[in-house]
């Protein structure tokens, strides 16, 4: 009897020392991921958009589709205009340089009464190159009369075909209005904004001081030649 429990208890001790290893479980499997998840770690046209996604993951439908840009269509520029030529928009004028001399003067007295009251004594002066058709025997002329009987800063412009100056006197105040006409389209005028007029040098000398182009009208007569009309004013007025 004794021998039977001493080898049960040597049974139970045998139990209660020996180790049991235990059996290696596999990991869990990855989860598959979703299409959502799986479209856009792939290649796609450098653009800007979104992607469109339909499927089930391996069988995903992946589709990046660009935004459209909306386009402005630019309005064409109107056409450009050829600029008209200056010999197409300048006047005609039949009129002789004695009447464009007689019209220069009545404008300049107005403008200057316009801008100026009281009593003045007024000299007028009018000289036409005696070469030409229209000088009447009612003007200041010669037997021919050169471009130098009018100077301006001394220097003679050879294109000069009439003047008319109007001197408005009061006291000891003076001013000169007047006209002078070429037969060109430029002078030197063009580039003065002081300078003198000599009348006369030669007889009856007159020295306009300080005289400048207030405006310059251009026109052509009836065989095309240029007319340059200078409207001029000046300070004082100097005989010698």
């Amino acid at each position: 009897m004794r021998f039977l429990i001493l080898f049960a208890s040597l049974i139970l001790l045998a139990g209660c020392t020996t180790t049991e290893t235990p059996t290696p479980q596999p990991p869990p499997a990855p989860l598959a991921p979703t299409c959502e998840e799986y479209c856009p770690t792939q290649p796609h046209v450098e653009c800007v958009g979104q992607w469109n996604i339909s499927g089930t993951y391996p069988d995903c439908n992946c589709e990046f589709v660009c935004d459209v840009e909306e386009t402005v269509e630019e309005p064409e520029p109107p056409p450009v205009e050829e600029p008209e030529e200056l010999e197409d928009i300048v006047p005609r004028t039949d009129k002789s340089v004695s009447e464009l001399l007689d019209d220069g003067l009545l404008k300049s007295r107005v403008g200057f009464f316009s801008e100026n009251d009281g009593k003045f004594e007024i000299t007028e002066y009018k000289w036409m190159r005696s070469d030409l058709p229209d000088a009447g025997p009612g003007d200041i002329s010669f037997d021919r009369a050169p471009a130098t009987d009018v100077k301006f800063d001394g220097e003679t412009i050879d294109s000069i075909r009439g003047a008319g100056l109007l001197v408005f006197e009061e006291g000891s105040t003076s001013e000169v209005r007047g006209l002078i006409i070429f037969m060109d389209k430029t002078t030197s005028l063009d580039g003065m904004e002081n300078f003198d007029v000599e009348y006369f040098p030669s007889v009856d000398h007159r020295t306009m001081e300080l005289c400048s182009v207030q405006s310059k009208d251009l026109s052509m007569d009836m065989e095309s030649n240029w007319i340059s009309k200078y409207f001029i004013k000046c300070e004082d007025v100097e005989s010698s």
